[in-house]
């Protein structure tokens, strides 16, 4: 996972695996990112290779406290498992993207 600034939005590429063993790093870096309080963060999914439910959770948190300090969170480049796993949750609607 890598953080970058561009231009008030935090960029913060996600790979691999999100599930129970890394969730607690991106958890924290969503943490991070908000606490700079940029206009929006970006979560770069191009990469990521499997997401489950404890991966599913911190997107949900990151979108809470984005959302309570009136920052933008947004998914870009979700893959097909990953977007399965929130279709499957009925979280689809919550989550902006972009396919940049």
């Amino acid at each position: 996972m890598a953080d970058q600034a561009l231009n008030g939005t935090v960029v913060i590429e996600v790979s691999g695996d999100l599930d129970l063993a890394s969730a607690p790093a991106l958890r924290q870096r969503l943490v991070d990112a908000v606490a700079l309080e940029p206009v929006s963060v970006i979560l770069d999914l191009t990469n990521l290779a499997f997401i489950d439910s404890s991966g599913l959770g911190v997107l949900i948190a990151g979108l809470k406290r984005a959302n309570q300090s009136g920052v933008r969170l947004v998914l870009q480049s979700v893959p097909a498992q990953a977007e399965s796993v929130i279709a499957m949750a009925g979280l689809k609607s919550l989550f902006d993207r972009t396919e940049e």
